[in-house]
C-alpha cells in the first residue's frame, strides 16, 4: 500500500531536510561529532518516509535502526548498497554514543555526508515520485 499524500511521510521529509541541513551548518563549523550524528537522524526521517510510504511501519512506531532498517529497507525496493549503508551510518552513531573517545574527522564526516545527501534525494524521489 502506497501512500504518497500522508501528512506522516511528508513530515518525515521535512525533518529530514532540515536536520540535514543541521548537519551542513555543524559541517561548516567544523563540529565533525555532531554533524554525523545530525546526518544519521536525517537519514532515520528519511528512512521513516520511506517505509510509512510502503505501508511497512505504523506511523506512531518508534524509530526502527540499524540491520532491523536494513531488511526493512530491502522489502521497501531501496537499493541494497543504499540500505547497507544506511545501516552502517547508524552503526557508527551508536558506536559513538558507546564509545565517547571515537571522534570523526573532516574526510570521515564528509563521506558520510555524501551518502547522506544521495541517501536523502533517492527517498524523496521515491516517496514524491
Amino acid at each position: 500500500m502506497l501512500d504518497n499524500n500522508s501528512d506522516a511521510v511528508q513530515g518525515r521529509m521535512a525533518r529530514a531536510r532540515e536536520t540535514f541541513e543541521d548537519a551542513r551548518v555543524l559541517a561548516l563549523a567544523f563540529r565533525w561529532d555532531g554533524c554525523v550524528s545530525r546526518l544519521c537522524d536525517a537519514c532515520t526521517f528519511a528512512m521513516d518516509a520511506v517505509l510509512l510510504h510502503r505501508g511497512l511501519r505504523n506511523p506512531k512506531g518508534l524509530p526502527i535502526g540499524g540491520q532491523q532498517a536494513w531488511h526493512l529497507l530491502e522489502k521497501a525496493m531501496i537499493p541494497p548498497v543504499l540500505a547497507s549503508s544506511y545501516a552502517d551510518l547508524v552503526d557508527r552513531c551508536r558506536d559513538m554514543e558507546l564509545h565517547t573517545e571515537k571522534h570523526y574527522d573532516r574526510d570521515d564526516t564528509l563521506d558520510l555526508y555524501a551518502f547522506a545527501e544521495e541517501f536523502i534525494d533517492y527517498i524523496d524521489g521515491v516517496v514524491v515520485g
